[in-house]
Order: C-alpha cells, then sequence, then structure tokens
C-alpha cells in the first residue's frame, strides 16, 4: 500500500492557504473599486435662430434682404478640464426670401443644384487656443419656384473643428459670429454660379459647455 509523504501533504495546504489569503484582498479591491465616470458628458442638441443681411456679389452686386436661419450643432452637455469635445455636426435650416429668389428667376435658375457655405465662429473661454473658426457647409439641392418672388427653405450641413478643454473650471461658449460666404450653383444657362455674402448685426451664442 502507498504512504503519503506527511511533509508534502503539510506544503500542499499551506501553500493552498496562503493563496487563499492573497486572493482575499485582490478579489475585495476588485469589488469595491468604483466604475469610471464618464467625460464628456452626454451629448445635446443645440441650437439658436439667427438673421442675415445678405447681398450678391456675383454675377451682379445686389441686396437680397434678410435671410432667417436656425443653426444647429450637438456637443456634450458638460466636461472636463483637459476632455477632447469631438468635431460637432452643424447644420443650418435657411429661409431664403422672396427677394432672393425673384433675383435668380430673373436669369433663368429653376434649382441650385449644390453650392457651400464657409461659416464663421468663434469658440472661447475654457478651451485652448480659442479663437475664431470655420464651418464649411454642403448646401442641399433646392428648386426654386419658377414664378420667382417667393421664400425658398434649404438645409446646409457640415462638421466644426474638434477642441480641448483648458485646464480650469468655466464655460466654454460657441458663437455665431459671421460672415457666412455662400456659393451657389444653378441650373442658370447664362449666370450659373452665384455668390452670396452675409452678415449678423452680433454674435449669436450658439452654446455653453460647462467646464468642471
Amino acid at each position: 500500500m502507498t504512504q503519503q509523504n506527511p511533509v508534502k501533504k503539510q506544503i500542499s495546504r499551506r501553500t493552498l492557504a496562503k493563496g487563499a489569503a492573497w486572493s482575499v484582498p485582490v478579489v475585495a479591491t476588485a469589488v469595491a473599486a468604483p466604475a469610471a465616470t464618464a467625460s464628456p458628458g452626454p451629448v445635446q442638441t443645440y441650437s439658436a435662430p439667427i438673421q442675415m443681411a445678405c447681398k450678391a456679389t456675383a454675377p451682379l452686386a445686389l441686396d437680397l434682404g434678410t435671410w432667417d436661419a436656425t443653426i444647429s450643432t450637438q456637443l456634450p452637455s458638460s466636461a472636463a478640464p483637459g476632455d477632447q469635445l469631438n468635431s460637432p455636426p452643424i447644420s443650418a435650416d435657411v429661409t431664403v426670401p422672396g427677394s432672393a429668389t425673384s433675383a435668380m428667376s430673373l436669369v433663368g435658375a429653376k434649382n441650385i443644384l449644390s453650392g457651400t457655405a464657409d461659416s464663421t465662429y468663434s469658440v472661447s473661454g475654457a478651451v485652448v487656443n480659442g479663437g475664431s473658426r470655420t464651418a464649411s457647409l454642403t448646401v442641399q439641392n433646392t428648386p426654386i419656384a419658377v414664378t420667382g418672388g417667393q421664400p425658398v427653405n434649404t438645409t446646409a450641413s457640415g462638421v466644426g473643428q474638434g477642441e480641448t478643454a483648458g485646464p480650469g473650471t468655466g464655460s466654454a461658449t460657441v458663437q455665431v459670429t459671421g460672415p457666412i460666404e455662400i456659393a451657389l450653383v444653378t441650373d442658370s444657362a447664362t449666370s450659373p454660379n452665384v455668390a452670396v455674402t452675409c452678415t449678423l448685426a452680433a454674435p449669436v451664442t450658439l452654446a455653453s459647455i460647462p467646464i468642471n
């Protein structure tokens, strides 16, 4: 009959006991550790209405009246110092007044085929290297009433610049400042390219994000 070695048995039990003793604080630490807090905070939609005084600079210099728009973007509801703020989507729902559509109809334009709107905005406050920014928005295909003189709604969309929250606390503020340089391509046989410059009477605050 084979006999068990008592020394080996004793060492084996002692080793297991030590292992169990070490595992207790490790498991306890893992259970007690709190979950990491998500930062920046949840993304939310910020919107602001603006009014722009717009003038055509090509093919003719014309006063195109006041254009109404709603600018929207998606940014975090809050952030911590040093957080990276991703490049936000930006959209503009624009009402082109009858004075502008009449001018387009005079040159035979029935559709805005494409276009861009280079929109100037600013970022200030608790951010790294704040200052002026430009977002290039793409204007969607938009029909123009054949008779002209009627307002037209169109949409432009694009992406803004990513930012970094500053090392201190405060607020990061985004403002639409203008000017907005618009370049449109129409289906006019004689003057397909239309250039428009729009300005704001004063900066309009689009978003203010707490940094804490």
